[in-house]
């Protein structure tokens, strides 16, 4: 009996996470608006669709496993070609990445559908998938912009601290208001604007990246830059609703923005 309270009273030191915490953890519901046009009304019902002709012993982990998998199993292979992000390679890997990354984006969306279907919500799920996401974010960007040859230029740098600026400051809103939050230009459209970029160039060609658009800037450049803007703007709208958030819920504690911001 001695050696039973000991064992008890050392496994509370060793927790890891407090009562009150595990708690929270029992009671966490993911939440999430969906705000884009395309989600609310063309992607969505095909997603419910497709979920439907999944088995339901398969578990929504396995699923999003799968879709970070074969991405990753594309891009390697892409990568083994396209060594220096500026070398044109044969049309058919272009058609491989666009419809892996097709594949990506419908089974990431019906992952969350699956587990709600089979009554396996739960936080750890939730990690697991946007772990997945942002383990995928740099080989789709990196391909991208392989694909209009760009090359290690400030204009790739950019866009790469653009991307992950927008992936961090969806979750860093989700984090303070307790719900995901995806705009009318979000996660859906940069994936399709992904896969137009590897369709385009699989059937007019990489130099249709270099073509003038009305004398002044080429497609490349052109798409770059739209891009950019977009980022900035999803980036401050994002903390500039967090701000309202906390100015109309003056109830609600701020954990410490700013720690999070440069940490």
């Amino acid at each position: 009996q001695l050696r039973c309270s000991e064992t008890v009273e050392s496994e509370k030191h060793m927790a890891v996470i407090i009562p009150s915490g595990r708690q929270a953890l029992i009671d966490y519901k993911y939440q999430s608006a969906l705000k884009g046009w395309l989600d609310s009304n063309i992607m969505n019902d095909f997603w419910e669709r497709v979920v439907s002709l999944c088995p339901l012993w398969i578990a929504p982990n396995v699923i999003t496993f799968t879709a970070t998998l074969q991405f990753l199993c594309a891009a390697l292979i892409f990568s083994v070609y396209c060594t220096d992000l500026a070398r044109c390679v044969d049309a058919w890997m272009y058609y491989m990445l666009a419809a892996s990354l097709f594949i990506y984006q419908t089974l990431d969306a019906i992952d969350g559908k699956q587990a709600r279907r089979t009554k396996q919500s739960s936080p750890l799920g939730q990690l697991f998938d946007h772990g997945n996401d942002a383990l995928i974010l740099t080989p789709i960007i990196v391909t991208a912009y392989c694909t209009v040859q760009y090359g290690t230029t400030w204009s790739f740098l950019t866009c790469l601290m653009i991307s992950y600026s927008i992936f961090f400051m969806i979750n860093f809103r989700a984090r303070h208001e307790g719900m995901m939050h995806f705009g009318f230009f979000s996660v859906t459209e940069f994936q399709l604007v992904g896969i137009f970029t590897y369709l385009l160039t699989a059937t007019m060609g990489c130099d249709i990246w270099q073509i003038s658009a009305f004398g002044v800037i080429n497609f490349r450049d052109l798409l770059n830059g739209c891009l950019v803007v977009i980022g900035v703007f999803t980036v401050y709208s994002e903390y500039a609703e967090v701000q309202r958030f906390y100015a109309t819920n003056p109830h609600k504690k701020d954990p410490g923005q700013i720690y999070e911001i440069l940490h």
